[in-house]
């Protein structure tokens, strides 16, 4: 691989064959959760704090 990273699909296979070991490592090093990009606003709820709140009656989550 060169400095500049280059992806899978931007290779021909035969590259890919020979360094799949660092286009696996490129790609598992760009994967994130979606969640960790959510804005934290002001009406962000922490996981802790999630966990404190009553969880809501049956009646809530049934319609009839």
């Amino acid at each position: 691989m060169t400095l500049t990273t280059k992806y899978p699909f931007e290779v021909p296979y035969a590259d890919i064959e020979a360094d799949v070991d660092t286009f696996i490592s490129t790609i598992f090093s760009t994967l994130q959760s979606s969640f960790l990009l959510l804005p934290k606003g002001p009406g962000f709820v922490t996981y802790p704090e999630f966990q404190r709140w009553s969880p809501l009656p049956a009646s809530c989550l049934m319609k009839g």
